[in-house]
């Protein structure tokens, strides 16, 4: 096991121990036996929607390249979400890559950069959230410095929306140009850093060398709309699981703060950072902190369990093990 293995299950012991330190366990019970355990079904199953939804995506990123069928592209998708779930170091990117390569007959590095570009759609469409989000509504209600700074919060995040979609175009347009440029910015860097970060880019240069076509770009922009909307509808429910009824752009917030805590270092499973980003959120929506944390873990096991499901069932239908897709190697 390597270090950022285990740097990630002590981050997430530590902020576990942390979270469980600042709680009455007699609430969060109380709040847990309070939930509509039957609403969760319909959450759960909107989840899995989400999965299709980026299989439809990932079918228009991989177009140019050959045209996919849906299945093999559903079955990879949630395999490789499932193996994010149980492997260290986002590995499951790697075995969708891998799997839909050996299905479909496609180079591994090829779908390996539609998936770089897919993360850049979902970034894009987060940051637009967040930076509405912070800029119209009222989070910090009586506390001015606090709503003062979340403005502040939302007019950077689209200043960085539009500056990725400028650099988005120019590295699509002046593709040679663009990878000139961070090789010269890189190169006082370690070597490492440096070569990590060209390859990074390059790939990602690749998989926007695939998108062919406005009408493709607004089919890829449009199903990454519908992916989050969808996921901020199942997130409701389990707010409704739960009697609470926050104002529609609550999941939105809740959303893009759940992605930050997910990108940090954790365990397999996104135990701690997913529950502490929940938590922090929720709580400036006026939620306390005890309903909070059973809302976390609730939302957290919604998404959990039945990934683990639908990747295992999956896994057996190709035949294969999660001994041989553990052994799968980074491209």
């Amino acid at each position: 096991m390597n270090l950022k293995f285990w740097l990630g299950i002590i981050i997430s012991l530590v902020l576990m121990v942390i979270i469980f330190y600042q709680v009455d366990f007699t609430e969060v019970v109380t709040a847990l036996k309070s939930v509509n355990y039957l609403l969760l079904i319909p959450a759960a199953m909107i989840l899995i929607l989400t999965i299709l939804i980026r299989a439809f995506r990932w079918k228009y990123l991989l177009k140019p390249v050959k045209t996919v069928r849906l299945y093999n592209l559903f079955s990879a998708t949630s395999i490789g979400f499932m193996a994010n779930m149980i492997l260290p170091a986002r590995l499951g990117e790697f075995i969708r890559a891998y799997l839909i390569g050996q299905r479909e007959d496609i180079s591994k590095s090829a779908s390996l950069a539609t998936i770089v570009v897919e993360r850049l759609w979902d970034i894009l469409i987060l940051l637009l959230f967040l930076g509405l989000i912070l800029l119209v509504t009222p989070l910090a209600r009586g506390d001015s410095s606090l709503e003062e700074g979340l403005k502040w919060g939302g007019g950077i995040s689209l200043t960085i929306l539009f500056a990725m979609l400028l650099s988005l175009v120019l590295l699509k347009e002046k593709t040679t140009a663009s990878l000139s440029i961070v090789q010269t910015i890189m190169n006082p860097l370690s070597a490492t850093l440096s070569l990590k970060v060209e390859n990074f880019i390059s790939s990602f240069a690749a998989g926007l060398g695939t998108i062919k076509g406005n009408k493709d770009l607004i089919y890829i922009a449009l199903w990454s709309f519908i992916l989050w909307v969808v996921s901020a509808l199942s997130m409701h429910i389990i707010f409704f699981a739960f009697h609470i009824y926050l104002p529609f752009y609550a999941p939105f917030f809740l959303i893009v703060l759940q992605a930050f805590g997910v990108a940090l270092p954790s365990s397999p499973g996104f135990i701690g950072t997913y529950h502490v980003a929940t938590i922090a959120g929720l709580t400036l929506l006026g939620i306390p902190k005890e309903q909070a944390l059973s809302i976390a873990i609730v939302m957290h096991a919604s998404f959990f369990v039945p990934m683990i499901v639908l990747g295992i069932s999956l896994l057996w239908l190709e035949g294969l093990s999660l001994a041989q897709i553990r052994n799968i190697s980074k491209p």
